[in-house]
């Protein structure tokens, strides 16, 4: 693997320049339930990674990409197929859904 520090990375002068780093690309957070608090999660790492955040209806894909995420729909109280994909688009996830109103068991946490 090629050496990405720079010379005066090398000499203490820091980590390697942004445009290094621009082209690797950032890392990528996926948050699960991107409420009110997962907003200000993403008000606080959007410079930093590639946000994604879920929501279940318009309104909510509305406020994730306003506050500089991109918005996906996933309903977790629904299985239509579609969802089975989503955890490979970052290896970090972030889950602040909620369980399941109603029944003992999480019906939420195995349709991750």
């Amino acid at each position: 693997m090629p050496n990405l520090t720079t010379p005066s990375a090398a000499a203490g002068g820091g980590t390697a320049p942004r445009t290094v780093r621009r082209k690797l690309g950032r890392p990528r957070l996926l948050i699960v339930g991107c409420g009110d608090i997962g907003l200000r999660i993403v008000a606080r790492l959007r410079e930093r990674f590639r946000v994604f955040g879920t929501a279940t209806g318009p309104a909510g894909a509305t406020a994730i990409r306003a506050a500089g995420a991109v918005p996906l729909a996933l309903d977790l109280d629904r299985r239509d197929g579609r969802d089975g994909r989503i955890g490979a688009l970052a290896p970090r996830v972030l889950v602040l859904a909620p369980p399941s109103p109603q029944g003992r068991a999480d019906a939420r946490a195995p349709r991750l």
